[in-house]
C-alpha cells in the first residue's frame, strides 16, 4: 500500500485505482468480489497480509492485539483455522508473538499443571484437559457422544502449544473407556447427554472433580504420568528458551541503537 501511494503521487504516470483493482481481480486472481464486497481468493494470502500488519503495529498496539488474538482465538474450536496464521506470525513478527502471545500462554499453562508429586500432576493435568469421561456411550456400533468431555475454555486457549500432548492424553483416556478389557463399568456420577442422536440419554459418568473410581486411576495413572511429566518439562524447557530468546534479542536491539 505505500508503493501505491507512492506511485499515485508521481504526476507523470497514468494511475487507476479501478485499473488496479481489476488486475487484481483478473490478471492475478489475488481479489474476489462478492456484491461490491472485495476478499482475497486464498485464505493463505489474507493470513499472511494480517500477520504483517500486525507486525508493522506500534509497540503499545502490537501488545494489544496479542491480547485479542489470545482471547479470539480461546473461542475457536479448530486448530486448522488458526494455526496457518500463528505460524505466520511465529515467522513474521517474532519477537513480539513470543514475548505477547507464546510466553504468557506458557506461564499460564505452568501454573495450571502443578508437577509437585505424582498426585498432584495427575489430577491437575487431566482436569486441566477435560471434565469428564462418559461410560457406555457406545451402543449397537454408534457413537452417542465423545467420550472425552474436553474442559473447552482452558484447552482451546493455548491448544497451538500443547496439543502434541493433549492429543496423546485424549487417546489415553478414551482408550480407559472404549477397551472391554480395562473392566471399567462404574462412574462416579451421571450425566445427561445435551447433544446428538443421544441427546437427553442418562450415562454413567465419570467426573473428575469428585472421587475417581480406583479401577479407573489405576489403569491409566502411570501412562498419565509419564505423558504428564513429559509435558510438564516441555512446559519448562520452553519457557526458558523463550525468555532466553525475548531477553538476547531486546540486547541486541540496544547494541544497535547505541551503534548510530
Amino acid at each position: 500500500m505505500i508503493n501505491l501511494t507512492k506511485l499515485k503521487k508521481q504526476k507523470e504516470l497514468t494511475f487507476s485505482n479501478n485499473k488496479v483493482v481489476k488486475d487484481l481481480k483478473s490478471a492475478v486472481a489475488l481479489w474476489l468480489e462478492d456484491n461490491g464486497e472485495y476478499s482475497f481468493a486464498h485464505r493463505s494470502l489474507q493470513e499472511y497480509f494480517a500477520a504483517l500488519f500486525v507486525k508493522n503495529l506500534n509497540p503499545n498496539e502490537n501488545k494489544r492485539i496479542y491480547d485479542k488474538i489470545i482471547d479470539r482465538f480461546s473461542k475457536i474450536r479448530r486448530l486448522n483455522e488458526v494455526k496457518n496464521f500463528l505460524s505466520l506470525l511465529e515467522e513474521m513478527d517474532t519477537l513480539n508473538f513470543k514475548r505477547h502471545y507464546y510466553l504468557p500462554l506458557l506461564l499460564e499453562l505452568r501454573k495450571q499443571i502443578d508437577d509437585s508429586n505424582d498426585e498432584n500432576l495427575f489430577n491437575t493435568f487431566i482436569k486441566f484437559f477435560a471434565q469428564g469421561v462418559i461410560l457406555h456411550s457406545h451402543k449397537g456400533g454408534e457413537r452417542y457422544y465423545p467420550d472425552v468431555r474436553i474442559n473447552e475454555d482452558t484447552v482451546y486457549k493455548a491448544i497451538y502449544i500443547h496439543l502434541p500432548f493433549t492429543i496423546k492424553l485424549n487417546d489415553i483416556l478414551r482408550d480407559v473407556i472404549r477397551d472391554d478389557s480395562n473392566k471399567v463399568t462404574d462412574g462416579n456420577d451421571e450425566l445427561k447427554l445435551d447433544k446428538g442422536r443421544g441427546k437427553n440419554r442418562v450415562v454413567p459418568y465419570i467426573n473428575f472433580d469428585k472421587d475417581l473410581p480406583f479401577e479407573f486411576k489405576d489403569i491409566c495413572f502411570n501412562k498419565v504420568i509419564s505423558l504428564g511429566t513429559e509435558f510438564s518439562l516441555h512446559i519448562n524447557k520452553e519457557i526458558k528458551d523463550t525468555e532466553k530468546f525475548i531477553e538476547k534479542s531486546i540486547e541486541i536491539d540496544k547494541d544497535f541503537v547505541d551503534l548510530i
